[in-house]
């Protein structure tokens, strides 16, 4: 989590948390009102600070306030990037697979240290 999110969140502890604004669908980009989000920095920020709660609901940390993110279907997005290396949407690094599933329309589902992909 960013220092600035960190240090908002100390300062203003009680803001209410915000759902309905951010969506995921599945092929791991974010929708703001339902359109793509397409600035560089805002993504690279909501990536930065996508987490989940003990109840394992996935949100975006936006400074002091929570907003909850809206799943078309998994929370994380597996990519191969360089044919190599597998990658959540989010940049992180996948070293490790625990299952792995095909649904009914031919997805890959992934259990990895990061979540569910």
């Amino acid at each position: 989590m960013d220092p600035v999110v960190q240090a908002a969140l100390a300062k203003w502890p009680h803001v209410p948390h915000c759902h309905g604004w951010l969506a995921l669908d599945r092929r791991g980009q974010w929708l703001l009102g339902g359109e793509i989000l397409r600035h560089a920095g805002l993504k690279e920020f909501i990536e930065r600070n996508y987490d989940h709660d003990e109840r394992g609901r996935w949100y975006f940390q936006n400074g002091p306030q929570r907003v909850y993110v809206t799943l078309a279907y998994l929370p994380l997005v597996a990519r191969l990037e360089n044919n190599t290396d597998l990658r959540t949407h989010t940049g992180q690094a996948i070293g490790e697979i625990s299952r792995a599933w095909l649904d009914l329309e031919g997805s890959l589902l992934l259990e990895t240290e990061h979540g569910p992909a």
